[in-house]
C-alpha cells in the first residue's frame, strides 16, 4: 500500500496533504484496491517517507489543519 500511495503522491502539485494523496491514491488504483485509501493510512505513510528524507515538512499538522508536505529537489551528480 505504501508504494501505491508514494507513486502517487509523485504526481501531485506541491504542498500536498494526506487527504489530497488518499483521494489520488484511491482514484488512480481503484482496480488494485478492496476500499479506497484512508486519509489515516496516506498520513501514516507521508510520515514515514519524511523520516527516509525522501519528503520535506512544509506545515506541521494540528488538530484543526493538515499537514503539508513537498518532495525533496534531486541531488544532480
Amino acid at each position: 500500500m505504501s508504494r501505491l500511495i508514494a507513486l502517487a503522491a509523485g504526481g501531485l502539485p506541491e504542498p500536498f496533504g494526506p487527504m489530497e494523496v488518499a483521494a489520488e491514491t484511491s482514484r488512480r488504483f481503484a482496480g488494485h484496491l478492496e476500499k479506497p485509501v484512508g486519509k489515516r493510512t496516506a498520513s501514516d505513510t507521508l510520515r514515514l517517507l519524511l523520516r527516509k528524507g525522501k519528503l520535506e515538512l512544509v506545515r506541521e499538522g494540528t488538530a484543526y489543519h493538515q499537514a503539508l508536505y513537498k518532495r525533496k529537489p534531486q541531488r544532480s551528480g
